[in-house]
């Protein structure tokens, strides 16, 4: 039931296909995800390393942090924004979990690394047209780093979020959130920023 996916030892274009062994990882986060979707896998694990952006898939538990051998707790899976949709961001849940009789989404174990921009906006996570027939679940997700910490991976831009919520239901158990630094004349920043009718439950976590 699971797809594994490694940076590290992980080959996208691996003989036969790609991740339904450890020893056959698919490398890209995208990659894995496709996999599963395709073979109706339930669960995509992701051992340490840093990933290039990615957008979920319905019906998921996607589950990062492992070690290389999968067997418990490794190096942490961050995930560096990019431009996968117009504007810059880390991950993209767009229009998952709408159909009915679907398994949750589940996104638990990231570390997001907000982008920065001259111009523009930027999010950390973005939820869109999401959560309609079942849920999606953020959790034990670091979405941007703590400004004290070294190096300051917050990012910047105008209006930025480190979690926007739009047309969305969604679930954030135990999120750490940190807002991007704004840039331009009368931009907000936003941590947590829920819009255009969203239902969002908060359990735990901490948002600076």
């Amino acid at each position: 039931d699971i797809i594994y996916v490694s940076k590290n030892s992980g080959n996208d274009s691996q003989p036969g296909g790609c991740g339904l062994a450890i020893t056959i990882a698919c490398r890209s986060i995208s990659k894995g995800l496709s996999r599963a979707e395709a073979l109706v896998k339930p669960r995509v694990y992701v051992a340490g390393g840093i990933y290039d952006s990615f957008e979920m898939k319905s019906g998921i538990h996607l589950v990062g942090g492992y070690t290389e051998q999968f067997d418990g707790a490794g190096l942490a899976s961050e995930i560096v924004g990019g431009t996968l949709s117009g504007d810059p961001t880390g991950i993209v849940v767009s229009n998952v979990n709408n159909a009915p009789n679907v398994n949750d989404a589940l996104i638990s174990q990231f570390k997001v690394r907000t982008a920065s921009v001259a111009s523009g906006t930027t999010q950390g996570v973005l939820i869109r047209q999401s959560g309609g027939g079942g849920k999606v679940t953020l959790q034990n997700v670091d979405v941007g780093y703590n400004p004290a910490g070294t190096p300051d991976y917050r990012g910047k831009g105008n209006q930025p979020a480190a979690v926007l919520v739009r047309n969305s239901s969604a679930t954030l158990k135990d999120v750490t959130v940190t807002s991007p630094t704004p840039v331009g004349a009368g931009s907000s920043t936003y941590g947590l920023r829920v819009i255009e009718g969203s239902n969002v439950v908060v359990d735990g976590g901490r948002f600076t």
